[in-house]
C-alpha cells in the first residue's frame, strides 16, 4: 500500500506534477495506491480529472483510492464529480487499514 499526499491546490496549473507523482506510485507496484487529499484546500475539475484519468490507466495494475476526510458533504462532492464511480473513496487511514490490511 502507497499513501501519496497532496496538498493545497489541486488545479491547472498543479495538474501536471499531480498526475506524475500518482503516475510514479501507480508504476512501484503496490496492490494499492491511496491519494491522500487531507491537506488539499482546493480541488478543481482539472484535478478531478486528473484522478480519474489515473485511476483508469492504473485498472488491471492496482487499485487507485481516496482518503478524503469530511463525512458525508466530501463524498457526495466527489460522488456528484463521477469521482466515485472510478475509485473508493476512504475517510480515514483506520478505514482504509480495515479494508486492506498489510
Amino acid at each position: 500500500m502507497t499513501y501519496v499526499t497532496l496538498q493545497g491546490e489541486v488545479d491547472l496549473a498543479s495538474a501536471d506534477e499531480v498526475r506524475a507523482q500518482l503516475e510514479a506510485a501507480v508504476a512501484g507496484g503496490g496492490a494499492l495506491v491511496v491519494v491522500d487529499l487531507s491537506d488539499v484546500a482546493l480541488i478543481d475539475s482539472t484535478g478531478l480529472g486528473v484522478l480519474i484519468s489515473v485511476a483508469r490507466g492504473a485498472a488491471g495494475k492496482c487499485e487507485v483510492a481516496l482518503l478524503a476526510p469530511g463525512g458525508l458533504q466530501a463524498r457526495g462532492v466527489l460522488a456528484l464529480a463521477g469521482v466515485t464511480d472510478h475509485m473508493r473513496v476512504f475517510e480515514s487511514r483506520e478505514e482504509v487499514a480495515k479494508h486492506h490490511p498489510r
